[in-house]
């Protein structure tokens, strides 16, 4: 026995309204099918969008092909229909504007039901009249099959829209799905925008079939809506960095810049750059690519074409952005058109640089190489593809992007390693910007207090000194030693504590003492008891000599004392420095004091993610990074996605027993800033704003440990 499909009529409303992801997609795939009807121009308008019951959206192309009765019949009501696809595959072009078809499975025509129930479609050849097809979704889910269903089609002997020699399609929905609001508009108006590739490249010529195709949104009753809304053309001239690059017949060529407006130049006297190649090897930085590039200099790119690519990156450092004409105009349009998009032939393919997309993981990089790294929210660029030259690279049928396949994966690859060219060369502007603009940093730490010296200006007052001071100076020696052996050793966990809290209790009592009476012999007795208590710890202890020490061993060692507490805590870390995309140096140094000075940061960040973030997963985000950006020298930069210094002001956050922990003690602060002090560095708290080389992911507190002096690595 043998059987066939028999496919049912819902068939038809799942093709639509479940495989076509957004209405903004359904009405990029009827325009689509304009551009391969060899259309001049398509037109969107959209009537009474607040009222469902009225609301309409036309979409209608002008000069395109349209479809006579046998295309209808044979072709459009034919859902799978392949003659798109053998139409590109045999490379035939359209008459008029030579363009290659870009549908090939044949059910973008369903995207209509995304949109709403009823559809009446008008549309006119050259050489037959004037043809009406409608449509009511809904009476269609009333057969059971596909062969069952009948649509209404009329041949109008007087045309009703394209009239004489005039051809085209004209689609009108009703009955839609959901209202459009303003804020539907505007997105649907951005998506129109982005149809086809705004980019000019120069010389370069790849997307001049896309160039005769205009697509244009109108909202009818509301021009407002829509008024204020700019396009990429009107803010790329704001960037700051540029970058254009063309592979072609296996070989690079790119161009760089560097454009500082005119008030930056005169204010900040830099200077704008230039910087170009031609016809060069492709730069991979992975040995594996760059071999099998160098073997088959020739064939390597074959199935990927001719690739062009431009991008541009903007700065929105505090003493840059103040510098942009309309700041806030490019940051709100940044936010939703952030990323580097992808065309064929001038015509996009979703959902590549949509917001919520980040095929090319520049956000990954950014935590990787964080002081080159591009960010994706000041982003924004295109890459252009020969549609003839790669039809290995298919569009998944929900139009959502390409299918990853060893050619997708190899295009990604690509474009990745033109990107690391593009850090690299705005690395080195970058860090020129800052130098120029950056103030200079200061720490908003104060010295620490000597807990004695309450005790000397009182006994002064009380006319003690000649009895007390010999004893307070023993102390006050001991006391420091104390400190220093103790610091120099790594101990700075119960011992310290204890300690710390001892000998301050006492100084406490002893001040009342001193304030409420004479009795030089109580005194005298409580600064024995310092001397004993001071005596004991530090003969626990041993000295530790300062030796040269690399940045990046010692954060590989923090970093293993650390890792199975991020795993435990579900915290993302990253420390580029290990993997060679931050700078090394060496400082002289005690190791175990650092070690423990560290920790101390990272004990910090851990405990205020898990009391922002408690047990979400996928949140909490630690960065341990290198950084150059301090005059007095490199840095150790703990930086994290917590609540930030809001919980205490930083300058009591490193005073012995200011916590805003719970059960907390207040030493590990003033125990770090302590250990930089007596290394004749600092301790800097900051806000994020504060430092450039942080990721974007560190928005919550700022630690920089700064050394005094050091020598750059060599690699």
């Amino acid at each position: 026995m043998k059987a066939s499909f028999k496919p049912r009529a819902r068939l038809l409303k799942l093709l639509g309204d479940q495989l076509i992801g957004t209405p903004q997609l359904a009405i990029f795939e009827l325009v689509k099918n304009s551009y391969d009807a060899d259309a001049d121009s398509v037109k969107v308008v959209i009537t009474n969008p607040e009222d469902i019951e009225k609301a309409t959206i036309e979409v209608t192309d002008y000069g395109g092909e349209g479809m006579n009765m046998d295309t209808i019949t044979n072709i459009w009501l034919e859902p799978g229909a392949d003659h798109k696809e053998k139409q590109r595959n045999s490379g035939i072009v359209t008459k008029k504007h030579k363009r290659l078809p870009l549908g090939e499975k044949g059910v973008g025509r369903f995207a209509v039901h995304k949109l709403g129930q009823k559809i009446d479609l008008h549309t006119k050849t050259k050489d037959s009249p004037e043809i009406k097809i409608s449509i009511d979704w809904r009476s269609l889910d009333e057969n059971k099959y596909i062969d069952e269903t009948e649509i209404d089609i009329t041949v109008n002997t007087e045309p009703n829209f394209f009239k004489g020699d005039e051809t085209g399609t004209k689609i009108v929905i009703s009955q839609l799905n959901n209202i459009l609001s303003k804020g539907d508009i505007r997105n649907l108006h951005r998506n129109i925008e982005s149809i086809k590739s705004p980019f000019e490249y120069k010389d370069f010529k790849l997307d001049e079939k896309a160039s005769s195709f205009d697509v244009s949104l109108i909202v009818e009753k509301h021009p407002e809506w829509t008024k204020d809304l700019l396009d990429i053309r009107n803010i790329i001239d704001e960037a700051l960095f540029k970058f254009t690059f063309l592979i072609e017949n296996g070989k690079w060529s790119w161009f760089y810049e560097f454009n500082p407006n005119e008030s930056l130049r005169a204010i900040h006297k830099i200077e704008p750059r230039t910087i170009s190649e031609e016809d060069v090897y492709f730069e991979f930085s992975k040995k594996v690519d760059r071999d099998n590039y160098l073997k088959n200099t020739n064939t390597y790119f074959k199935e990927l074409g001719t690739i062009l690519g431009e991008i541009y990156v903007f700065d929105f450092d505090p003493e840059v952005r103040k510098f942009y004409s309309e700041t806030g105009a490019i940051k709100t349009f940044l936010s939703e058109n952030k990323g580097i998009r992808v065309y064929r032939d001038g015509i996009r393919v979703y959902n590549y640089g949509e917001p919520q997309d980040d095929w090319l993981a520049l956000d990954q990089r950014r935590v990787k190489r964080i002081t080159k790294g591009l960010n994706r929210g000041i982003t924004v660029g295109g890459i252009s593809l020969d549609l003839s030259q790669t039809p290995t690279l298919i569009e998944k049928t929900n139009r959502e992007g390409f299918i990853e396949n060893p050619s997708y994966e190899k295009l990604r690859n690509v474009i990745q390693h033109s990107i690391g060219k593009f850090e690299t060369l705005r690395h080195t502007d970058k860090s020129r910007l800052r130098e120029v603009t950056t103030p200079e940093v200061k720490s908003s730490i104060s010295e620490i207090g000597n807990p004695i010296d309450e005790i000397k200006r009182i006994s002064q007052k009380r006319g003690l000194d000649d009895v007390l001071l010999p004893v307070i100076k023993k102390v006050e020696k001991s006391y420091y030693e104390m400190r220093d052996i103790m610091l120099k050793s790594g101990m700075a966990g119960l011992n310290m504590s204890v300690a710390l809290h001892e000998i301050h209790r006492g100084i406490k009592d002893t001040k009342k003492i001193v304030e409420h009476g004479t009795d030089k012999e109580l005194i005298l007795k409580q600064f024995d008891r310092f001397e004993l208590l001071l005596d004991t710890y530090a003969t626990l202890l041993k000295d530790e000599k300062s030796k040269d020490c690399s940045l990046k061993i010692l954060m590989q060692g923090n970093f293993d004392l650390a890792e199975l507490r991020f795993e435990l805590h579900d915290i993302l870390c990253s420390c580029p420095v290990l993997v060679g995309d931050e700078p090394d140096y060496t400082v002289k140094i005690p190791s175990k004091l650092m070690t423990s000075a560290v920790n101390n940061l990272v004990d910090n960040a851990i405990y205020w993610l898990d009391k922002r973030w408690g047990n979400e997963t996928g949140k909490k985000y630690l960065y341990m990074g290198v950084s150059e950006e301090f005059d007095k020298g490199p840095a150790i930069i703990i930086a994290d996605n917590g609540p930030g210094w809001k919980h205490i002001d930083p300058e009591d956050a490193v005073k012995p027993f200011m916590t805003t922990k719970s059960g907390g003690m207040g030493i590990g602060l003033y125990y770090t800033n302590t250990v930089m002090e007596m290394l004749g560095g600092e301790l800097v708290l900051l806000n994020p704003e504060d430092v450039d080389s942080i990721p974007s992911q560190a928005n919550g507190a700022v630690a920089a440990l700064v050394f005094k002096g050091g020598e750059p690595c060599k690699k």
